[in-house]
C-alpha cells in the first residue's frame, strides 16, 4: 500500500494533470442529471411504509366507496360577514343554489379543471342534491327511493330550483341531507349531507354560512396541473360570486403540497443570496486571499454537483430533508478545504522573518513527518520491543538513544541539518538531544532504527528537500502541497469513511426519504474527499504556480496561527493542559444536563407545522425586492376554516381497519364497542341532531333494516340478547347485506374470494384538536377489537403523520445507536492499525457523544422537536464532529511522533488544525444561521439548532477534546511522554498541577 506521501506526490505532481481532467470528467458526467433532479414536498412520500398507511391505502383500494384513483378537494362558497344573523348569512337559498350549479357548468367547461376530473363523479354539491330531489319529487319519486345518480344536465337543474317556492327549496334541503344523501348506498364522498354543509347547519331555518362543491381528481394528475386546477377552481368560483361579503376557499392537496414546496422555495430565496455571500465575506476573512475562496468556492460547488448529479442519475426527488444535504456537504467541503490549505500554508508560511517564522518551521519538521510515520502499524503503540532495549538502562540513556532503539524520535535531530550549528536552532528547541553523535547505520540485513513507527521514518527526500532537511519550511509549492496533503490525507480519509458510514446507517430507517438522505450524503462526502483530496491541491499547485512564475508571491499565513486567534487557541491549550479534569468534569456536567433534557424532546409530524400561513410571515419581508417579497400563502387559513366550520371532507376522517375472523359471534359487538368508545373521547365530530358521526357496521345494518325488511328479519334472527347487533351467523347476515345493499357493504366489511376479511369503523375527528391528541385518544379506544381473533390499525391522515413522527424518533435512536457504534468500532480498529491504541479512538469520540447531548438538552430549551427537519440533527452532529475531533486526534498524534513532547505536540495540533477547525466553524455558522429568518418554521428550527450544532462539536474537539487527550496520554501514551522529561524541548517541563 502506498503511503501519504507517495499517494499525495502522485495527485499533486506526478499525475497532477491526469488528475485534474480525470475528476473534471467525472464532475461533468455526474452533473448532466442534476438538472433532472425534481422537486416535490408532498407529504405522502414520508408516509409511506408505515402500517397506518398500508391499511389506509387498503381502504382507498378495497373499501372507499369511491372511484379507484380518485383524490378529493373541496371547494367551499361562503359568506363572510360574521357580525350579521343566520338568515342573512345564508348561502342556500335559491341564489346560492343556482350561482354554485353556474360555478359546476364553468368548472366542467374549463379545459385546466376538467382534464384533471374524474369523469364518473363529477363535481357535486348541495345544489345538485336539491336540484335532482325537486325532479324526481314533481315525477312521484318516494323520498326513501330517491337518488341523485344518474344526474339531469345542469340546465334542467337550475330550471328545477326556479320553478320551486321557499317553502319547497327548505323541505327538499332537508330531504337532501336527511334521506338522500345519508342513503348508504350514496357511498361517496363519506361525509354524506355533511361533505356540502357545515356542522354549524342550522336545521330549524334550513341556514348555513357556507355550503360546498367536491371536487373528483384523477390521482395520477401531475402536481402542477393539479394545483394550477384547483386554483383555476377557485378564481372560477370567486368570479361568479357577485355578492358583497361572499368569497371561495379550496382546500385540496394540489393546493397543499403547492404551498409546502413555495414555502421552502420562498425561505430560500430569501436566506439563500444572503447565506452565500456572508459565507464568502467570511471565507475571504479566513483565506484572506480572493483566490483560495475562489477554489475553495469551485470545490463546494464540484461536491454539489456531484451529490444533486447522484440524485439526478438515481431519480431521487428533491424534499424538504434534502435542504440539510447541500448545507452538511458545503460544512463538510468547507472544512475539507481550510484543512489543506491551511496545511500547505503552515509548510510554507510567509517569508517575513522573527518568531513567526521559527514557530512555523518548527511546525513544519513537526508536520513533515506523517508522511512515512503513519503508514506502517505498529502494535506496540510506539515502544520499543523487550529485545530492543536493555531494562537496565536508566531513563537518561533511554532518551538519548531512543532513536537507536525503535521507539519515538525525540527532538529534531532527524529533521535538522547536520551542518546547521547550535546557534541557527529555534530557541525552543535549543537543548535537543545531541545530534554530534547521530546511531550508527545498522548492518545489512538487522532490523535498525524504526523510524517509520516512530515517526522518523519518511519517504526519501525529494529534490530540494521537501520533507523538511533544511531544518526550516519547504519553499517549492509541489513539496509543500505534498507534505500539508500528506499531512491531512489520514484524517481526510478516516473522516471520510466515518462520517459516510454513518449517514448510511440511515439504510435501516422505516421512511423512505430518510434513507434515501443518507445514500446521497455518503455520496456526496466521498465527493468531498475526491475534490479537496485530490482535485482542488492539485489546481492550487497549477494556479499558484501561474501566479508566482508572473512574480505574484502564494505565500500566506495559516488561520489561527497569529494574533488574537492564535492567543485564544493558546489560552485553551495551557488550560486543558495544566487543568484537564477540570474541563472535563465542567463538560461532563453540561453533558448530564443535556441527557436529561433529551429525554423531553418530542418529535412531531403534522402538515400543519410545514404551512405557512400569511400571518406568520414577518413583516420585514414586504420591505424586499419584488423578486425575494413571499409568496401570498392560503392553504393553512383554508384548513382552519373548514376544520371550525365542521366539513367532513377526506382530511377530517380517522378509521379502524379490523382484519382477522371477522365472522366470529362477537366480531359486530367487539366493533360496535370500539366506536362507542371512541364517541366518549371527545375528538369526535358531532352533527346538529346531538349524535355522532361515527360509522359502524352495525350501523350501516340499522340503517338498510330500517329501508329493508328482508334484511331486518335476518339481522333479528342473528340477535340472540335483543341488543340490536348481530351475535351469530354473522356470515349469513354479510350474505345478505351483500345482497340487499351491494354499494354500501363492501365500505364496511371487506370480502375477498368470497371470504370476509375485514370491518371498517369510520371516525370523523375535529380537526381542532392536535393530531398527537387524536391519534392518542384513537388509538386507546380500539382496545375492543384487539385480541382474540381480531387485529385492528387505526389510520387516516393524523394518525399516517403521528405515525411517521414516531419513525422519525425511531430513526433518530435506531439511527445514533448504529452510528456511534460504527463509528467508534472503526475509530479503534484504525488507531489500533496505526498507533496500537485502540483506546484513542473512544477518547476521540467522546467530545462528539458530549456535543450530542448538548444539541439534544438546548432543543429541549428552546422547545424545538423531532421533526422532519429536525429529525436527522444528530446525524449532523456526528457528521461535522467526527470530522472535527479527528483532525485534532491526528494532528496531535502526528506532533506528539514528531517533537515527543505532550505540551508542544498539543500546542502545535491545536494552533494548526484548530485555526482551520475555527475558520471553517466561523464559515459554516455564517451560512446555515442564516436561515433563522426563513419563513418555514421547521427550517427556521433547523438553521438555529444546526448552527449550534456546529458550535458545540467546534468547542468539543478545540476545548474537550485537548483535555481528554493530556489525560489519555498520561495513561496510556508512549513511557516517555507520560513521564514528561520531553527531550526534544529545551524548556522545562510544565509544572505540576493538582490534575496531575
Amino acid at each position: 500500500m502506498k503511503r501519504p506521501r507517495e499517494v499525495a506526490r502522485l495527485l499533486v505532481d506526478e499525475r497532477r494533470r491526469l488528475t485534474l481532467v480525470a475528476i473534471l470528467v467525472a464532475t461533468l458526467l455526474l452533473g448532466a442529471a442534476a438538472p433532472s433532479v425534481e422537486l416535490s414536498t408532498s407529504l405522502e412520500q414520508f408516509r409511506g411504509g408505515t402500517e397506518p398507511a398500508a391499511a389506509d391505502s387498503y381502504v382507498e383500494r378495497e373499501m372507499s366507496g369511491s372511484v379507484a384513483g380518485v383524490e378529493q378537494s373541496l371547494l367551499v362558497v361562503r359568506n363572510t360577514n360574521e357580525s350579521a344573523g343566520a338568515t342573512e348569512r345564508n348561502v342556500l337559498t335559491e341564489e346560492g343554489y343556482l350561482t354554485v350549479l353556474r360555478i359546476q357548468e364553468r368548472l366542467l367547461a374549463n379545459e385546466t379543471v376538467n382534464r384533471t376530473l374524474v369523469a364518473e363523479q363529477r363535481p357535486i354539491s348541495m345544489a345538485n342534491a336539491v336540484a335532482i330531489i325537486a325532479i324526481q319529487d314533481q315525477q312521484g319519486v318516494p323520498v326513501d327511493q330517491m337518488d341523485i345518480e344518474p344526474r339531469p344536465s345542469l340546465s334542467e337543474q337550475k330550471e328545477a330550483l326556479r320553478n320551486i317556492s321557499e317553502y319547497q327549496r327548505r323541505l327538499y334541503t332537508t330531504y337532501a341531507i336527511g334521506e338522500v344523501l345519508s342513503d348508504p348506498e350514496h357511498t361517496w364522498p363519506d361525509g354524506g349531507g355533511f361533505a356540502f354543509v357545515p356542522l354549524s347547519y342550522e336545521g330549524n331555518g334550513k341556514t348555513a354560512p357556507a355550503t360546498g362543491i367536491v371536487l373528483s381528481h384523477d390521482e395520477d394528475t401531475d402536481p402542477k396541473n393539479l394545483t394550477t386546477a384547483q386554483l383555476t377552481a377557485q378564481r372560477i368560483a370567486e368570479d361568479e360570486l357577485s355578492a358583497p361579503a361572499r368569497d371561495a376557499v379550496i382546500v385540496g392537496n394540489g393546493i397543499i403540497n403547492a404551498e409546502l414546496r413555495q414555502s421552502s422555495l420562498d425561505s430560500l430565496t430569501i436566506v439563500g443570496p444572503f447565506a452565500l455571500g456572508l459565507m464568502v465575506l467570511v471565507l475571504l476573512f479566513a483565506y484572506r486571499d480572493l483566490v483560495d475562496a475562489a477554489l475553495g468556492l469551485l470545490g463546494v460547488g464540484m461536491v454539489l454537483t456531484w451529490a444533486f448529479g447522484f440524485m439526478g442519475w438515481m431519480d431521487i426527488t428533491f424534499n424538504q430533508l434534502f435542504v440539510a444535504v447541500p448545507v452538511l456537504l458545503m460544512g463538510l467541503s468547507v472544512d475539507y478545504a481550510i484543512h489543506v490549505f491551511m496545511r500547505h500554508r503552515e509548510e510554507r508560511p510567509p517569508d517575513t522573518g522573527g518568531e513567526s517564522d521559527r514557530r512555523s518551521a518548527s511546525r513544519s519538521r513537526g508536520a513533515a513527518a506523517d508522511g512515512g510515520a503513519r503508514d506502517t502499524a505498529r502494535t506496540d503503540g510506539g515502544r520499543p520491543e523487550d529485545d530492543e532495549v536493555d531494562d537496565t538502562e536508566d531513563t537518561e540513556d533511554t532518551e538519548d538513544t531512543e532513536d537507536e532503539t525503535g521507539g519515538f524520535v525525540f527532538g529534531d535531530d532527524a529533521f535538522s541539518d547536520p551542518d546547521e550549528g547550535p546557534d541557527d536552532e529555534p530557541e525552543d528547541v535549543a537543548d535537543a538531544a545531541d545530534t554530534s553523535n547521530p546511531p550508527d547505520e545498522p548492518a545489512e540485513g538487522s532490523p535498525g532504527p524504526d523510524r517509520t513507527a516512530s515517526g522518523g521514518g519518511r519517504d526519501p527526500d525529494p529534490p530540494g528537500g521537501p520533507s523538511g532537511a533544511t531544518g526550516g519550511p519547504l519553499d517549492d509549492i509541489t513539496d509543500t502541497m505534498t507534505v500539508g496533503l500528506a499531512g491531512v490525507g489520514t484524517a481526510l480519509a478516516l473522516v471520510t469513511l466515518t462520517t459516510a458510514t454513518g449517514f448510511l446507517a440511515n439504510l435501516t430507517s422505516g421512511v423512505g426519504p430518510i434513507r434515501e438522505f443518507g445514500v446521497v450524503s455518503a455520496v456526496g462526502i466521498v465527493a468531498a474527499l475526491v475534490v479537496f483530496g485530490a482535485f482542488i491541491p492539485a489546481l492550487k499547485v497549477e494556479v499558484d504556480r501561474f501566479l508566482e512564475a508572473r512574480g505574484h508571491d502564494r505565500r500566506r499565513a495559516a488561520f489561527g496561527t497569529q494574533g488574537r486567534f492564535e492567543s485564544l487557541l493558546g489560552t485553551i491549550v495551557t488550560f486543558a493542559h495544566r487543568t484537564p479534569w477540570l474541563v472535563v468534569g465542567v463538560a461532563l456536567l453540561a453533558t448530564f444536563a443535556g441527557i436529561a433534557g433529551a429525554t423531553q424532546v418530542s418529535n412531531q409530524f403534522e402538515q400543519d407545522d410545514l404551512l405557512v400561513d400569511d400571518s406568520d410571515v414577518p413583516g420585514w419581508a414586504d420591505d424586499l425586492p419584488p423578486a425575494f417579497q413571499p409568496a401570498n400563502y392560503t392553504a393553512q387559513a383554508s384548513l382552519d376554516y373548514v376544520e371550525e366550520e365542521g366539513f367532513i371532507y377526506d382530511g377530517t376522517f380517522t378509521q379502524y381497519v379490523i382484519r382477522g375472523d371477522v365472522t366470529q359471534d362477537a366480531a359486530l359487538d367487539r366493533a360496535q364497542r370500539a366506536g362507542d368508545r371512541v364517541n366518549d373521547t371527545g375528538v369526535v365530530l358531532q352533527l346538529p341532531d346531538e349524535t355522532y358521526a361515527t360509522q359502524t357496521p352495525v350501523r350501516l345494518m340499522n340503517t338498510v333494516a330500517s329501508r329493508n325488511e328482508t334484511f331486518a328479519q335476518v339481522k333479528r334472527q342473528a340477535d340472540t340478547d335483543g341488543d340490536g347487533i348481530p351475535d351469530r351467523n354473522i356470515e349469513a347476515v354479510y350474505d345478505t347485506l351483500y345482497r340487499v345493499a351491494p354499494a354500501a357493504a363492501p365500505t364496511m366489511v371487506a370480502r375477498e374470494d368470497g371470504e370476509y376479511v375485514a370491518l371498517r369503523v369510520k371516525v370523523p375527528v375535529n380537526g381542532t384538536y392536535s393530531e398527537s391528541t387524536i391519534t392518542e385518544r384513537v388509538r386507546n379506544a380500539s382496545a375492543p377489537v384487539q385480541g382474540n381473533g381480531l387485529r385492528t390499525v387505526p389510520t387516516g391522515q393524523p394518525i399516517k403523520n403521528q405515525a411517521v413522527a414516531a419513525q422519525l424518533l425511531s430513526t433518530v435512536n435506531t439511527g445514533l445507536l448504529i452510528t456511534l457504534s460504527i463509528v467508534l468500532v472503526i475509530l479503534m480498529l484504525v488507531y489500533r492499525r496505526t498507533e496500537g491504541y485502540p483506546s484513542l479512538g473512544v477518547v476521540t469520540l467522546l467530545p462528539i457523544a458530549f456535543a450530542l447531548a448538548w444539541i439534544l438538552g438546548t432543543m429541549f430549551v428552546l422547545d424545538i422537536p423531532f421533526n422532519v427537519m429536525t429529525a436527522l440533527i444528530t446525524s449532523f452532529t456526528i457528521g461535522i464532529g467526527v470530522d472535527y475531533a479527528i483532525h485534532l486526534s491526528e494532528r496531535y498524534m502526528q506532533e506528539l511522533h514528531a517533537q515527543g513532547d505532550m505540551g508542544a505536540a498539543l500546542e502545535t495540533a491545536v494552533l494548526g488544525s484548530g485555526g482551520a477547525m475555527l475558520g471553517s466553524a466561523i464559515t459554516d455558522i455564517a451560512g446555515v444561521g442564516v436561515l433563522a429568518f426563513a419563513i418555514l418554521v421547521p427550517l427556521q428550527q433547523f438553521g438555529i439548532i444546526t448552527a449550534l450544532t456546529i458550535a458545540y462539536s467546534f468547542i468539543g474537539a478545540v476545548v474537550v477534546l485537548p483535555a481528554l487527550l493530556v489525560l489519555w496520554t498520561r495513561r496510556y501514551g508512549p513511557d516517555e511522554v507520560r513521564g514528561g522529561t520531553g527531550a526534544s524541548r529545551s524548556r522545562s517541563p510544565e509544572p505540576m498541577s493538582v490534575d496531575d
